[in-house]
């Protein structure tokens, strides 16, 4: 389901303020995950983001 999100277009964020205190970097996350800050949600979802989930 991952893959076929991501083949789609999808996009997945992840939090930075969660990954970096657990030493998560971009090399080790999934095909078609991003580390980013707050900000850059902010950004989409003033943009138009239509889904943002939090886990």
């Amino acid at each position: 389901l991952y893959a076929e999100f991501v083949d789609n277009g999808g996009q997945v964020w992840l939090c930075g303020a969660c990954t970096k205190p657990r030493g998560i970097t971009e090399e080790q996350v999934g095909k078609g995950a991003t580390i980013i800050g707050a900000a850059k949600v902010v950004e989409e979802v003033i943009a138009g983001a239509k889904t943002v989930a939090f886990a």
